[in-house]
């Protein structure tokens, strides 16, 4: 353990490749099914509508 109480020897941080592309029409369904639960629990986002 390290000073500081944390066991951070053990944490392991990996870096991805990652490439965003401008939304499609076609991927509405999947980002509503993702959003609009995170919007429906009123917790942690700043969206408020489903």
């Amino acid at each position: 353990m390290s000073d500081t109480g944390r066991d951070t020897d053990r944490l392991v941080r990996r870096h991805a490749d990652v490439t965003v592309r401008p939304v499609r029409p076609d991927d509405a369904e999947g980002v509503t099914a993702v959003l609009n639960p995170i919007i429906e629990a009123r917790t942690f986002t700043a969206l408020d509508t489903p």
